[in-house]
């Protein structure tokens, strides 16, 4: 992530925010309410947190059959990525939604006069802020994307689908979306310069020194030569 694309990111994503905040997010939860009420008043559960487990879980299988075997190495810097970044990204999201302390859309079409953010206090009614959704989304389509070289408007339209589903069932504010986003992009962007902070400083090849080592070694166990 250079300077200029943070400063960039930064600057539009709080414009953003700001106009949701003042002018959009209650209206537009207010008619998507009154629109699709049978939308907005299923329950959906939050699979989140078990989800993010299984996704960390998978994420370090892959890395480790890679050390092990060798196989899967294309995916296997992506899988360790993703295997430290997704936690992270979900005790930020923790942190932050418990210091915002926002209404749930749907907390605010039961509750109208319970508007703005009452910080430090999470409870049924609140702590939608950031999206947690988007921020672990936002994670895996930017490391998804340096592996797998698909169009840009790909992987932007599959986070726009998120969101926009996030947003036509009343399940988070608009704000909550653009605010997750943001967050999962730059705590991608630093937990990605600080995995890769040694490997600049390591000497050419030494990575693939150390991989075929590894090899070796697996072969000496197996008796195959």
């Amino acid at each position: 992530m250079t300077t200029r694309t943070f400063l960039i990111v930064t600057v539009v994503s709080a414009l953003a925010l700001a106009a949701c905040i003042t002018w959009i997010d209650y209206p537009l939860a207010a008619f998507l309410g009154h629109q699709h009420r049978h939308v907005t008043k299923t329950v959906i559960p939050n699979l989140l947190l078990p989800g993010c487990l299984l996704l960390v879980g998978a994420a370090w299988g892959v890395y480790r059959f890679n050390r092990v075997t060798g196989r899967w190495r294309p995916i296997a810097a992506p899988a360790r990525a993703i295997g430290i970044t997704v936690p992270v990204i979900y005790i930020v999201k923790e942190f932050a939604q418990h210091f915002f302390g926002r209404l749930f859309p749907r907390a605010f079409l039961m509750h109208p006069d319970f508007l703005g953010f009452r910080f430090f206090h999470t409870n049924y009614f609140r702590g939608g802020f950031p999206s947690g959704h988007m921020m672990i989304t936002v994670c895996l389509l930017l490391t998804l994307s340096r592996v797998y070289r698909l169009p840009r408007l790909v992987w932007i339209g599959l986070g726009i689908a998120l969101g926009a589903a996030l947003v036509a069932t009343n399940y988070h504010f608009l704000g909550d979306v653009v605010a997750g986003a943001y967050g999962g992009f730059v705590v991608e962007g630093c937990m990605r310069a600080w995995a890769s902070g040694p490997e600049s400083k390591s000497a050419p090849g030494e990575q693939e020194a150390v991989e075929e080592k590894n090899r070796c070694a697996v072969r000496v166990l197996t008796g195959k030569t």
